[in-house]
């Protein structure tokens, strides 16, 4: 994925989760450092591991969120104001803490190719193009079959006139958006 925007310039947001950061490699680092320098790629905290839900409270988001500040220092950016809640469920909790650390925005999405089910190339190239439209927010994983499609998704996604950005570049825009928080 990381690949593909750096050399076709178009802007993706990360929501990485702090947990798997120690298994990156040093040239990932600098190369996602490079990315977010150079505005191809946006942070968002995405708290620590997966261990938010609904019902969790003020104080636990709080810390996981903080923990996974960890991806900021990597990135050599801070992910506020974007916060996307695990699972794309958010209660009281995730919310307040996300306002009392800055989280202005929690990021939900209105298209899911459902990529992490592993469903082809072809599947998530048709699902993410017939579900976007200007506005849309595409919520895929950094995973090996969906860096596959993503070469793929740009070039069906520009033959409609769409591009992929930033989620700040997205807000920006005045461009009404079709998920959020």
């Amino acid at each position: 994925l990381l690949a593909t925007a750096t050399a076709r310039q178009v802007g993706i947001t990360l929501c990485f989760n702090g947990i798997g950061v120690s298994l990156w490699s040093a040239s990932l680092r600098a190369r996602l450092r490079r990315a977010v320098a150079d505005g191809v790629v946006a942070p968002c905290n995405h708290g620590y591991g997966h261990g938010t839900h609904t019902g969790s409270a003020e104080g636990f988001v709080e810390r996981d969120m903080r923990r996974n500040t960890v991806v900021d220092e990597i990135m050599g950016a801070t992910s506020a104001p974007l916060y996307r809640p695990p699972w794309g469920q958010y209660g009281p909790g995730e919310r307040d803490a996300a306002s009392a650390l800055g989280f202005r925005t929690v990021l939900l999405w209105s298209v899911d190719p459902s990529d992490y089910l592993h469903p082809g190339t072809a599947a998530m190239v048709q699902r993410v193009a017939n579900g976007s439209h200007a506005g849309s927010i595409v919520v895929m994983h950094a995973i090996p079959s969906t860096a596959a499609a993503f070469p793929a998704i740009l070039d069906r996604l520009a033959a409609r006139g769409l591009t992929t950005v930033t989620i700040p570049k997205l807000l920006a825009s005045g461009i009404p958006t079709s998920a959020g928080g």
